[in-house]
């Protein structure tokens, strides 16, 4: 498994998650995503989307789980 390291100005940079090759080029490819803003303590990411909201996301084997109201049908 491939550790990603999550760093950007204002995160703890004591928090970190594991993501496997396939899950961090998920998240590459994702055009929603347009950056990370931190990790929660359950260890989700929470990103910025291109709405200009932030949201919680998890991963599934192939694809983004979206825990905060942003799904495939909106």
């Amino acid at each position: 498994m491939t550790t990603a390291f999550v760093k950007r100005t204002g995160i703890n940079p004591l928090k970190s998650i594991e993501l496997t090759v396939e899950q961090l080029n998920i998240l590459l490819n994702e055009p929603r995503i347009i950056g990370v803003v931190d990790i929660s303590d359950s260890g989700k990411l929470i990103v910025s989307c291109e709405d200009g909201l932030a949201r919680m996301i998890g991963f599934s084997d192939n694809e983004i789980i979206w825990f905060d109201s942003y799904s495939e049908q909106d």
